[in-house]
């Protein structure tokens, strides 16, 4: 009885392997804040890109010559260059009427986080440029 209470004693006092044991738990913890960190960095990116790119699209479409199309292909141009490895899917939404010009981008953003799915917006909108005579003013 005396010889097992010392070798339960020793052992319970025995630190050997502690460290591993914490590095083993504590690792992937900060491996995945890690990655919500860098993964929010890419949201904030991408938001910012579909925000330009719907500012170019309105910049297209509000000229007295733009057209739907040309704000579109303006938009895309964006997306394509600057986001096709960040954006996994996006879509440009183009509304052109007699006095005003909206594009609106959407898409999602890469997951570096297993199962976390972002998806990120920008609205630009302006008036149409056009010649007034003075009877419309």
């Amino acid at each position: 009885m005396h010889r097992t209470r010392r070798h339960a004693t020793r052992w319970v006092r025995d630190d050997r392997g502690f460290t591993s044991l914490e590095f083993a738990v504590t690792f992937p913890v900060l491996l995945l804040a890690l990655m919500l960190v860098v993964q929010l960095a890419l949201m904030f990116h991408a938001r910012n890109l579909v925000t330009a790119a719907a500012q170019d699209g309105v910049l297209a479409a509000k000229a007295e010559t733009g057209s739907e199309a040309t704000a579109r292909a303006a938009a895309e141009a964006i997306l394509d260059e600057a986001g096709a490895s960040m954006l996994t899917d996006h879509a440009v939404t183009v509304r052109r009427d007699d006095d005003r010009a909206r594009v609106r981008v959407t898409g999602s953003v890469i997951a570096l986080v297993p199962g976390l799915a972002l998806d990120v917006h920008g609205e630009a909108e302006a008036p149409i440029e056009r010649f007034r005579n003075e009877d419309e003013r």
